[in-house]
């Protein structure tokens, strides 16, 4: 817990992209939710009673429907990429100024592989999960 709070301190400035990506991924999965429903709609009531008008009506909607998934879908992508990326080179910046302060004989004892490892495979692993 106390390294997650720890990892937490980090995300803070980036917050309004880490909460505001879900949110579109929310409007993404009801919009793609929905569709089958207008869908049945056309079938049972447009298609039954012969009604062009309202098999017309309804499919615009479900036209705006996914256009308003993609919107959901895109802004998740945008928001959540920015709120990760901006995270992981935040930790970085952090771990390679600390790398910076290790005296020579530490350095060595660590392995420059090591070192790498952690910059760039390790820091990569928090930022997917």
């Amino acid at each position: 817990m106390k390294s997650f709070r720890k990892l937490l301190q980090y995300l803070k400035p980036y917050m309004f992209f880490a909460i505001i990506g879900p949110l579109f991924m929310v409007l993404e999965v009801a919009m793609d939710l929905i569709q089958p429903t207008i869908m049945q709609h056309i079938i049972d009531v447009g298609i039954a009673n012969r009604d062009l008008n309202y098999v017309i009506k309804m499919g615009l909607l479900m036209i705006g429907a996914a256009a308003l998934g993609l919107v959901g879908g895109l802004g998740c992508m945008m928001y959540s990429t920015k709120a990760a990326v901006n995270f992981a080179t935040d930790i970085r910046k952090d771990v390679f100024a600390k790398i910076e302060t290790f005296s020579s004989n530490n350095r060595d004892s660590f392995g420059t592989g090591k070192l790498l490892t952690i910059v760039t495979n390790d820091i990569t692993s928090i930022q997917s999960a």
